[in-house]
């Protein structure tokens, strides 16, 4: 990118170090996003983009080709693709759909993670969008990661029914949400909620299936 079209483009631009201007110009490509098309997070190489014009919707993809809109963004808005830094961790399953035909410069991983690490005003101007919808988003996420758990248990409790020939299952809580990745206070509350609808039901170290079939159709809905 040409130092002209970025220095009329970024506030922060004055702020920064000659060789991080450098650096911004290398790594920022201006790229046009049809409407309806999308940018996705964990498998793209950018850390973050600006919209020059149009807007985007948010979206959490779930585990069936189900998708929910969390928040929307708007013209001269930071979107976050890179939530690695920013957040601790990625954010699976979460893309940016143009609402409408869009202009965006997208800024590289590796560019953003070091100017969000070493210079205070591009930092400040990314990351101050974003507190906003902060709790939008982690909201969507673990409603999105409860409503898919139940599955993930279940399946389990399958499978490991079948490796043990038995509906008798010496696993704790904590053993079903270490193997299954989960929270161990989530999972109880799914298992609770089993039990209440005569799938299972647990004692001390043990879980018996007591309706396989009813499992499986809940597995596979």
């Amino acid at each position: 990118m040409r130092e002209e079209e970025l220095s009329s483009v970024f506030s922060f631009w004055d702020k920064l170090k000659k060789l991080q201007k450098e650096l911004l110009c290398e790594e920022t490509k201006h790229i046009t996003v049809a409407k309806g098309e999308r940018l996705g997070c964990c498998s793209t190489s950018y850390g973050c983009f600006y919209i020059r014009k149009g807007g985007f919707k948010a979206l959490i993809l779930g585990d069936t080709d189900t998708e929910t809109e969390i928040f929307r963004s708007k013209k001269d808005d930071f979107c976050i693709l890179d939530h690695a830094y920013v957040c601790g961790q990625e954010i699976p399953g979460l893309a940016y759909q143009a609402v409408a035909n869009a202009d965006v410069y997208a800024i590289g991983k590796e560019c953003f993670n070091q100017l969000i690490r070493t210079n205070v005003s591009f930092s400040e101007r990314v990351v101050a969008g974003m507190l906003s919808t902060i709790p939008t988003l982690i909201g969507a996420i673990e409603q999105r990661d409860y409503y898919n758990l139940d599955k993930r248990i279940i399946n389990l409790l399958l499978n490991e029914s079948a490796k043990q020939r038995s509906n008798v299952l010496l696993l704790t809580h904590g053993q079903i949400a270490a193997k299954i990745g989960s929270a161990r206070e989530a999972v109880t509350r799914k298992l609770h909620d089993f039990s209440e609808e005569e799938m299972i039901q647990c004692f001390r170290g043990k879980i018996v299936l007591i309706n396989k079939e009813k499992m499986k159709k809940r597995a596979n809905s």
